[in-house]
């Protein structure tokens, strides 16, 4: 479980870091199934990654335990 959230989180955030880099703020939550009961509402939606877009919520409304995955374990 470690080594999944743990190496999952890091790429979250690499892909964070270039689409900012790109000049992108949006990003979308990837989609699969089955999903847990955490993650059924959230995936495939867009969310903006400067929570500046009032259009989308922030990303970080998605990752509300301070990592960058939803939950411990997650493969979003």
């Amino acid at each position: 479980m470690v080594a999944r959230s743990t190496t999952r989180e890091a790429g979250n955030i690499a892909r964070e870091k270039q689409l900012e880099e790109n000049g992108y703020d949006l990003m979308k939550m990837s989609t699969h199934y089955p999903t847990c009961e955490l993650c059924a509402p959230l995936q495939g939606r867009v969310y903006s990654i400067s929570g500046n877009d009032a259009r989308f919520p922030a990303i970080s409304r998605a990752y509300r335990n301070g990592y960058r995955n939803v939950h411990p374990n997650c493969r979003h």
